[in-house]
């Protein structure tokens, strides 16, 4: 990663693409409006309140309700919410937002500026920006046990067999300390 990349502020990167929802409002209501607005995540808010405590994500939706047999139409959103969120300030830099989620074990990063909320920043979309690096995530999130395919690391290129050592590479030779 370029070191001019990781020192912008992390708002630059922003996805300015989110919307908010009622904690009491259900699953089914936060889906519709997350395909509404064409977006992967929403943050909820508590009855009356601008400030959002919570996130849900695709993710939570099939794993925390459908796979779990819950009914979309009558889970409340404040049962299946990630929360409390974690925040941070839209001036700091890219890298800190990527130690802050590697800390956090977090996905999704609300950036807020004078205690609003102006955007999220996924770990997706800090890897897409990388410049000058022709990163293909499908290549990182291959499954385990696909004969013939070689797991390819974003950063360097090094072509690895098996899937579970790439972490270990990342985390040496790549990942900055955080």
């Amino acid at each position: 990663m370029s070191t001019s990349y990781l020192t912008q502020a992390i708002g630059s990167i922003a996805d300015r693409n989110f919307s908010f929802i009622d904690e009491d409002s259900t699953v089914a209501e936060a889906a519709r409006k997350m395909r509404d607005k064409d977006t992967t995540s929403i943050l909820v808010t508590k009855k009356g309140s601008a400030d959002p405590l919570g996130i849900v994500t695709e993710r939570d939706i099939l794993y925390r309700v459908l796979a779990q047999d819950k009914d979309p139409f009558s889970t409340l959103l404040k049962d299946v919410m990630n929360y409390p969120l974690i925040f941070t300030d839209e001036n700091s830099s890219i890298k800190d937002g990527i130690c802050l989620m590697r800390n956090r074990y977090i996905r999704r990063l609300p950036i807020k500026k004078e205690g609003k909320v102006t955007g999220i920043v996924t770990l997706k979309r800090i890897v897409g920006n990388i410049p000058s690096q022709g990163i293909d995530l499908a290549e990182v999130e291959l499954p385990k046990g696909r004969p013939g395919n070689e797991i390819i690391c974003p950063y360097c290129q090094q072509k690895f067999e098996d899937r579970d050592k790439i972490p270990y590479h990342i985390d040496k030779v790549h990942l900055l300390n955080c």
